[in-house]
């Protein structure tokens, strides 16, 4: 029998250009993620620090 895996993929934005509110959020999204039973957890690349799409 194969094993399986929770995986949690965010579709979500970062706080824009700000690092510290986006730690924070990614910090209530993978507790989120974590007590729906989540063993994986995916953010979209550039997740912090939020770059601007011009960067």
């Amino acid at each position: 029998m194969a094993a399986s895996l929770r995986v949690a993929v965010i579709q979500s934005e970062p706080v824009y250009l700000d690092l510290t509110a986006t730690i924070k959020k990614s910090y209530r999204l993978i507790i989120e993620a974590a007590e729906s039973g989540a063993k994986l957890i995916a953010f979209p690349e550039y997740w912090v620090p939020g770059y601007p799409v011009w960067i």
